[in-house]
């Protein structure tokens, strides 16, 4: 039993199958020892096995045990009998199907180019389940050479990069990945794969950039290559061809295509990548209302199908919706079930919902929690290396400060910051506007200066990558700006642009978050204006910055109906947009007219846009 004891010592977990295929058998019949009973026999010696399952199958050492084995079988066999063991176990692991932990026992046993042939296939299921933390592991088994030259394990890299929010580190590899595919000389459809996941990440990189042109190319040519057995990269190219699209002032193109593919694809990882820039485009073009239908099919088809990755970006833009409603305490829910999955998302997105549930904690009087999230993304963007969003980050402490009242101090960490390159912020928080806001604030003589100059440089480059959604905030900081330079027509000009772009989609904290001079701004421009109801919500807004208006007891399928309501679509069309049955339209409509008290469509869209539902 000692042979056999030291001998699957190599193993993390055991059963009794493998422990008859790795063990070496007993010449003599009568001390053969079979798996069932080794086990037993270890289980009634107390040798410190501890069971993985309720059903008794898989089980392992004790850690300090383990330690102990292994120093005997070092002892007894050498480094290349140790190799042989583990080539057993990876024999063992990929015939039962245990890919996982095929890869890890062949890289042990130096059997790299049989283990990245199986990673090669294992990776594109990691990809497609967002199974970083998995992907990563097996990722850091290989050997550093080995890593360094081959493109599979290159792209892997790149992938974990973006998912730490390492883009440069990611976007470094890039140029490495191709020239390796260049002299690759795998078989065509592979390398079409390999080069579809290239182009997926230059989309990526360019689309970062800010460049549209290129960025459309890549994801065309990405999307041209690749499957669905390849969802994730695929996804990934719609996603920023989408974006591209939108940046070039098509964003009508985008929608059309990306519907196109929601209504012929069936795969839940494509599915979730055109579900994710439509929620994001709608967030670039302003658009609350639709914001939240899509931002609820999103979450739904995240719980259908089990993917936390799915229900954090879901919560999230429903977070950042109802946030800039001024629904804080709907805004806050949201944000805490995307941070209960954080790990599940990838880092630019996490650190922005984290920079919004810090906020809008702060709103709600919840100082101490919103200060121990802006320490926990101090630490994660240390980690990461990224310095935009280290940067960022400690805007996100000085736009905290700035609302405390604290203008001396927020001032103090925009000092810190240096020179911050533009981004096309597709999330929550802008940085160079909260530094530039804070910098007006300020009132020395060159503040003002440098913050108009950001603000300039700022608006220049939010036309180019068409963000209209910042351009409410940049509208109306500009507004400030030449209000305390005593400039009253340039200031209402621009306050007039910024309630324009803000009135569809009901924004409110886009101006509560600027303080009390853009209240006083907004009391002044009325008083030199025609009567504007959306003025008036507004000022309502700042008296009661953290009071919330109660919000009408709508369920999320019935604010979706309504949303759709109001674009006066006929039953049928609410149910192909909603995918859902006319029955249940109707059904869903009769709740309504019920709680807001009315008897048909027409008084339905009148009352909701009186209450601010609309």
């Amino acid at each position: 039993m000692l042979s056999q004891l030291e001998h699957i010592r190599i193993l993390v977990g055991i059963n009794s199958k493998i422990c008859e295929f790795i063990c070496p058998n007993n010449r003599d019949s009568e001390t053969k020892v079979s798996g069932k009973e080794f086990i037993k026999k270890l289980n009634a010696a107390g040798m410190f096995i501890v069971p993985l399952d309720t059903s008794g199958v898989w089980y392992r050492y004790h850690h300090l045990f383990q330690d102990l084995v292994y120093e005997r079988l070092q002892e007894i066999v050498n480094f290349d009998g140790i190799r042989k063991l583990h080539g057993k176990a990876a024999e063992w692991f990929e015939t039962n199907g245990f890919t996982e932990l095929a890869i890890q026992h062949f890289i042990l046993a130096g059997m790299e180019e049989k283990a990245l042939k199986y990673f090669s296939f294992f990776r594109t299921i990691l990809l497609a389940d967002r199974r970083w933390s998995e992907h990563e592991s097996l990722l850091n088994q290989f050997p550093q050479g080995l890593g360094k030259n081959s493109t599979v394990l290159l792209l892997s890299r790149a992938w974990i990069f973006v998912y730490h929010g390492k883009m440069q580190e990611a976007f470094e590899l890039l140029d490495h990945i191709g020239s390796g595919l260049d002299g690759q000389n795998s078989n065509k459809s592979e390398k079409n794969k390999l080069s579809g996941e290239l182009n997926s990440l230059r989309a990526y990189q360019t689309y970062y950039l800010g460049d549209a042109e290129p960025c459309m190319k890549y994801a065309q040519s990405a999307i041209d290559l690749l499957d669905e057995d390849n969802a994730y990269p695929l996804g990934l190219a719609w996603i920023f061809l989408g974006g591209a699209l939108q940046m070039a002032d098509q964003a009508e193109t985008a929608f059309h295509e990306l519907r196109q593919v929601l209504e012929e694809s069936e795969d839940p990882g494509l599915t979730s990548s055109i579900f994710l820039i439509i929620n994001y485009l709608h967030w670039f073009e302003g658009n609350l209302a639709e914001l939240q239908t899509y931002s609820s099919l999103y979450k739904e088809l995240g719980e259908k199908y089990k993917i936390p990755e799915l229900v954090a970006n879901a919560m999230a833009f429903m977070g950042h919706g109802q946030y800039q409603r001024n629904q804080l305490t709907i805004a806050e829910e949201c944000y805490e079930k995307a941070y209960d999955q954080r790990y599940h998302a990838i880092g630019s997105i996490r650190t922005n919902f984290m920079i919004a549930f810090a906020m809008t904690s702060f709103e709600l009087g919840k100082h101490d929690r919103a200060y121990k999230l802006l320490d926990e993304l101090d630490f994660y963007a240390a980690s990461s290396g990224n310095e935009y969003n280290i940067k960022s980050i400690r805007l996100a402490r000085a736009e905290i400060e700035f609302r405390a009242g604290n203008l001396e101090k927020a001032f103090q960490f925009t000092q810190k910051i240096g020179t911050l390159p533009q981004r096309p912020l597709s999330n929550f928080f802008a940085p160079q506007l909260s530094m530039a806001k804070i910098w007006l604030y300020y009132r020395l003589p060159h503040c003002n200066e440098e913050g108009l100059r950001l603000l300039e440089e700022t608006e220049e480059y939010l036309r180019s990558v068409n963000n209209r959604r910042f351009l409410i905030d940049l509208k109306a900081l500009k507004s400030l700006h030449y209000h305390a330079a005593g400039d009253q027509e340039a200031s209402f000009s621009f306050l007039k642009e910024a309630m324009n772009y803000a009135r569809p989609g009901g924004f409110i904290r886009v101006f509560t978050d600027m303080g009390d001079k853009m209240k006083d701004l907004l009391i002044l421009f009325r008083e030199n204006s025609p009567h504007d109801d959306y003025i008036d919500f507004l000022l309502e807004s700042f008296g009661t910055n953290v009071k919330e208006k109660k919000p009408l007891l709508l369920s999320e399928r019935e604010n979706q109906v309504l949303v759709a309501l109001s674009e006066k679509l006929t039953n049928k069309e609410i149910g192909a947009k909603l995918y859902i049955t006319e029955k249940t339209v109707k059904r869903h409509l009769n709740n309504i007219y019920r709680k807001l008290e009315v008897s048909g469509r027409r008084e339905a869209r009148l009352k909701a846009s009186e209450q601010g539902i609309l």
